[in-house]
């Protein structure tokens, strides 16, 4: 309830404090039907697939990212998100990853998983997955 006698700043406290309100109540009916979570979704993915390689996974967050949370940039840190969320791994494990160096062998060689679209910047938050990439996902869930 807004009235004409609240201020500028009392106003968006009001507005941030429902709108906060009305988020956790929206992740509370969405967790309650069944709706995933995105750790759990994305850990559910990979036990089930057998992806516990740190490249395959790495990979796998990628597509999921993309394909899922149709995502377009993919930088590192949110990479790192989804993985720690899992909680198949703590953060400090996933913190020796080196994920950068990961993506950049991906990029590379004769049969890269992952390639840089057209007109994108080639930086590995762009990275996007070849069919090759794809197929090695799909390989390692036979």
């Amino acid at each position: 309830n807004i009235t004409k006698q609240d201020t500028w700043q009392s106003t968006l406290s009001r507005i941030r404090l429902a709108r906060q309100e009305a988020i956790e109540s929206a992740r509370e009916v969405a967790l309650k039907s069944g709706i995933p979570e995105r750790g759990s979704a994305f850990r559910h993915l990979i036990d089930t697939c057998g992806i516990d390689k740190k490249s395959d996974v790495i990979l796998a967050a990628i597509h999921y990212l993309r394909s899922v949370e149709k995502e377009s940039d993919t930088p590192p840190r949110e990479i790192k998100s989804l993985i720690v969320q899992s909680e198949k791994w703590d953060e400090g494990d996933i913190d020796k990853w080196n994920l950068s160096l990961y993506i950049n062998r991906m990029l590379d060689g004769s049969s890269p998983l992952l390639e840089y679209p057209e007109g994108k910047n080639r930086k590995n938050r762009f990275g996007v997955l070849t069919d090759d990439g794809v197929d090695h996902l799909e390989n390692m869930s036979l």
